[in-house]
């Protein structure tokens, strides 16, 4: 038997990161502490926006309880403390990117990727804020 895994997941491409990453090296302890704690706050937010958002079944049948979608939404941050990815989903909540992205007889009820965009703009300031000079 064949385990399917379909776990929601946001794709993002930052313009810039290539120049940052050159940069890195020459960023003061400051600016990377800095980095790391817009990555890890943004992680944070994204994730409780994402749990506020989620669909939870009001009305479960016997034996099923609901909110398993919303209780598997985490964080996991890179070694570096430089990335990192909020993710929906397990092998046992198999359905989050259907809940996320909708079916042909299901309606999409987004969580992540609103979540994502809500944050984007305060994560861009922080992360200004992090490596603006002196």
């Amino acid at each position: 038997a064949a385990t399917v895994r379909a776990m929601a997941s946001v794709t993002v491409r930052v313009n810039g990161v290539e120049t940052v990453q050159r940069n890195l090296g020459s960023y003061t302890e400051s600016v990377n502490a800095g980095l790391k704690k817009a990555v890890a706050s943004a992680l944070v937010n994204i994730k409780g926006d994402a749990k506020e958002r989620c669909p939870v079944n009001k009305r479960p049948r016997r034996g099923y309880v609901g909110g398993r979608l919303r209780n598997s939404i985490h964080e996991e941050v890179d070694r570096s403390g430089l990335a990192g990815k909020v993710v929906a989903g397990n092998a046992e909540v198999y359905y989050a990117v259907f809940v996320e992205r909708g079916t042909r007889k299901m309606r999409a009820q987004p969580y992540m990727g609103p979540a994502f965009e809500a944050e984007m703009p305060a994560f861009v300031k922080r992360v200004e804020k992090a490596t603006e000079g002196p």
